[in-house]
C-alpha cells in the first residue's frame, strides 16, 4: 500500500511462486466489486482518492489463478489519518491561547488607564 498523498491510496496485490499463468483479479468493497482485471502478470494495482475510500475501511483483492483453479484472498484495511484530527486540536489550542492573550492584554490596559485616571 502506498499512501503518500492522504487522499489517495494505491494497493498492490500480487502472486509469487507461482508459474505464471491467466490470472483474475478482483478488488471488493464488501459486496461490491469495485475493479475487475485479467492479466498475466501475477499483479494488479488498484488506486483510490477520497471520497471514494473512507478511512478504517477494510479492501479485499482476489486472485483466481487459472492453473488450478485455486481463489487467492487478501483484505487490506486502509490507514486511518488521525493527522487531520492532532492538527485540528493543535490549531484550535493555539487559537484559544492567542485570544485568550488578546483578552488579557486588553483586562491589564484597561486597568493601567483606570488607574492613572485616580
Amino acid at each position: 500500500m502506498n499512501s503518500t498523498n492522504f487522499s489517495c491510496v494505491e494497493l498492490l496485490c500480487s502472486l509469487q511462486g507461482l508459474r505464471s499463468q491467466q490470472v483474475n483479479f478482483t478488488w471488493n468493497r464488501a459486496t461490491q466489486l469495485l475493479h475487475h482485471y485479467e492479466s498475466s502478470s501475477m499483479s494488479s494495482t488498484l488506486t483510490l482518492c477520497k471520497p471514494n475510500w473512507t478511512d478504517g475501511e477494510t479492501l479485499a483483492c482476489r486472485a483466481s489463478y487459472s492453473h488450478n483453479h485455486t481463489l487467492y484472498s487478501k483484505s487490506i484495511t486502509l490507514p486511518c489519518n488521525s493527522g487531520s484530527v492532532v492538527r485540528f486540536i493543535v490549531i484550535g489550542t493555539l487559537f484559544g491561547l492567542l485570544i485568550a492573550t488578546a483578552l488579557f492584554f486588553e483586562v491589564y490596559y484597561q486597568c493601567l488607564t483606570a488607574r492613572s485616571r485616580h
